[in-house]
């Protein structure tokens, strides 16, 4: 479960690999959990908390190559938290990622994180969870990893604000 606090924006997304397709040894899936975890924890904090809810949605997307961040900006109903930004509180209450990764000689060469975010969004007295699903594409560049796409839904955001985020994949 996620372990933020009021005083942070940090995020911890419990990461797991749920499946590869090739050979990956164990120090190399280990790895890959710690980076993806961070990549997605970072992206998904930036989006969707603030210290302040008045901070709104700052146009970050952390971790995304070039191409999707042009595409994300786009989609900021959906790929952030633009549609609920003038929210009075936006808690995490929790966030997983599953990963399943394509391997090759040893070693991760693309993966999709599938990702379940749960957030507590406060308008005045009227409260509801919001849940952020749905996939984000992963590639290796250099010693890291980029999102190059993602296909998310927001499940419950404020009327007539609903709807896919497609950010193909650039």
């Amino acid at each position: 479960m996620d372990t933020s606090n009021d005083d942070s924006t940090a995020l911890e997304v419990r990461t797991k690999i749920s499946g590869v397709l090739g050979r990956l040894p164990q120090a190399q899936r280990e790895r890959l959990e710690r980076d993806a975890g961070q990549l997605v924890s970072g992206y998904l904090a930036a989006a969707y908390l603030h210290e302040r809810p008045s901070d709104g949605f700052r146009g970050s997307f952390p971790g995304f190559t070039t191409g999707a961040r042009e595409l994300a900006l786009k989609d900021v109903d959906t790929a952030s938290d633009a549609a609920f930004s003038g929210a009075d509180e936006v808690r995490s209450r929790s966030a997983v990622a599953f990963l399943s990764v394509v391997a090759t000689e040893g070693r991760a060469v693309g993966a999709t994180a599938r990702i379940f975010l749960d957030l507590a969004v406060t308008d005045g007295s009227r409260g509801r969870l919001v849940e952020v699903r749905g996939r984000l594409l992963l590639s290796p560049v250099g010693d890291g990893w980029r999102i190059f796409g993602y296909d998310l839904t927001l499940d419950n955001p404020p009327s007539g604000k609903q709807k896919p985020g497609k950010g193909g994949n650039r």
